[in-house]
């Protein structure tokens, strides 16, 4: 889901702010943080239970449109 709202250029500040109050309501450990050199996004990779919680519970009409999240 980051990886195409970088794409499509839906990334911002309020998107990560968006996403991080997201996971501390679902109580998923989760950080942005930048590359000084590239200027690249990273992100905290999701493994095991934390995984599983965002694709249950994770409420992606927070960020996208409710057809897209449908559709995801």
């Amino acid at each position: 889901m980051i990886a195409e709202l970088i794409e499509y250029d839906w990334f911002n500040d309020i998107a990560q702010d968006i996403i991080v109050e997201e996971m501390n309501r679902i109580k998923v450990n989760f950080q942005f943080w930048q590359n000084h050199e590239s200027k690249m996004w990273n992100y905290t990779l999701l493994m095991g239970d934390d995984k599983l919680k965002v694709l249950q519970f994770f409420d992606l009409t927070k960020i996208l449109s409710k057809r897209y999240a449908i559709m995801i």
